[in-house]
């Protein structure tokens, strides 16, 4: 039952020993960050007419600790989880028109009970819950184990280029739509609301064509590998943007695990207010027996000269639930699952605040808000530049809204004399705001490029 919830719920994980494993990964981190290169740009080993070869990559270390709330459903102690990934990073371009890329990402992890903190509240961008036609992951150690050595080929894509065309095929990132907080139009691996290292996107197998035409003017085709052969487990899409004046267009119409989505997208500026929207509509295959569904974003950002950056989005969607009952059966539609939705209400608004302290000090707030349940998470960040090829980044979620009802052991206990699950769980655990099912989590993240 666990495993079907959605990343706002993975609090029902259970986890026992001492909150704080991971230090030694920091450590070693933080190390790794005083002994590379002070050059953050990746190494050209051949640079020459027609030719060029570089290397790169980065290690970045990672430590969350989360604090359980009361419920009978929560560990008693506090959960502590650490992630250590390195990422080699290999460019080649040979006459301009040919351009080869790979990346291999190695993620070990160290947590204090088992496995997925890292993954299920602040996103694992090793991206090994993305769906492979060619399998290039590999795992070592059982899946519930607390110690965990994985790898996986994050990139891995030939790039053909012409003046007006290009065609890559192979792993890479696929994103559609302009917004930041809500995505309706990204269908393909979208980022979950609660990732907070958005640095690389997890590469999905796919065949994509560019063609450019005019100024600014673009057409986009993507075949994308999502966990089959047939319509069902393809993302099959097209887009056209197009630039009037000062605003891209774009319109895009997609089939994905039997929708037919149909979207478009808007981005420009009045003045020095940036304006961003997108609007998506949904029809499910009929043997699903879903309604057809609407989703919309509109927002806005300004950036000052004094280095403030505000951001701020609104966001409504009507396959979301209307009351909090209604939470935990959406959230076990195959919908979440595949991280097409990660919200379970229908009106939202975010924001998020940015400010230069200093050259090499920066602050973020950012405030997710459920407007209906009144719920939400509030996320302070501090960013600082600890040399010319590393950063230390501090933050956490704190969880604003109403806890989930108590619950008495006999009502886990069916009949049968046997712990419900299904339908029957859902009934039982009884959430009254949806970010308060959420525990308090801190993250502390040292980044390091070479």
């Amino acid at each position: 039952m666990k495993d079907r919830l959605p990343s706002t719920v993975g609090l029902l994980d259970s986890f026992h020993a001492h909150p704080f494993p991971a230090t030694l990964l920091l450590i070693t981190t933080l190390t790794a960050c005083t002994v590379l290169p002070s050059n953050s740009d990746a190494a050209s080993i051949i640079d020459r007419e027609g030719a060029q070869l570089d290397l790169g990559g980065d290690i970045k270390g990672r430590f969350v600790a989360m604090q359980p709330y009361e419920h009978l459903l929560m560990p008693d102690d506090p959960i502590g989880q650490g992630l250590l990934m390195a990422r080699a990073r290999l460019e080649l371009s040979l006459a301009d028109f040919l351009y080869v890329s790979a990346h291999h990402q190695l993620a070990g992890e160290l947590s204090s009970g088992s496995s997925g903190l890292s993954g299920s509240m602040l996103g694992d961008p090793s991206g090994q819950g993305t769906p492979e036609a060619i399998p290039l992951s590999w795992r070592a150690g059982e899946a519930d184990s607390q110690v965990q050595l994985r790898g996986r080929m994050d990139r891995l894509s030939l790039r053909l280029r012409s003046s007006h065309a290009t065609l890559t095929i192979g792993r890479q990132p696929i994103t559609f739509g302009s917004t930041w907080f809500f995505t309706p139009l990204d269908r393909v691996a979208p980022f979950a609301a609660t990732v907070i290292d958005r640095e690389y996107k997890p590469g999905v197998d796919a065949i994509r064509g560019d063609f450019f035409f005019g100024t600014a003017n673009q057409i986009t085709t993507v075949a994308a590998y999502a966990g089959g052969w047939q319509l069902e487990g393809l993302v099959l899409a097209a887009s056209g943007r197009f630039n009037v004046g000062l605003w891209d267009i774009t319109a895009l119409l997609a089939a994905a695990h039997g929708d037919f989505i149909a979207g478009l997208d808007a981005s420009g500026s009045i003045g020095d207010i940036g304006l961003r929207g997108a609007i998506a509509y949904t029809v499910p295959p009929e043997e699903s027996q879903e309604d057809a569904f609407l989703q919309v974003v509109f927002g806005g950002d300004y950036r000052s000269p004094s280095g403030l950056h505000f951001m701020a989005e609104l966001y409504y969607q009507d396959i979301g639930a209307a009351s909090t009952s209604g939470y935990l059966p959406l959230s076990q539609s195959p919908r979440f699952q595949r991280g097409e939705l990660w919200a379970m209400g229908r009106l939202y608004a975010a924001f998020s605040l940015n400010y230069e302290l200093s050259p090499v000090l920066s602050t973020t707030t950012a405030l997710t808000m459920n407007l209906l349940d009144g719920s939400a998470l509030f996320s302070p960040g501090l960013s600082w530049s600890i040399a010319g090829n590393a950063d230390l980044v501090v933050g956490a979620m704190f969880a604003l809204g109403k806890r989930p009802r108590e619950l008495d052991l006999t009502q886990l206990i069916g009949s049968d004399g046997r712990p419900i699950a299904g339908d029957q769980f859902v009934e039982v655990l009884q959430p009254r705001s949806e970010f308060g099912l959420v525990p308090h989590t801190g993250y502390l993240q040292i980044n390091s490029y070479f």
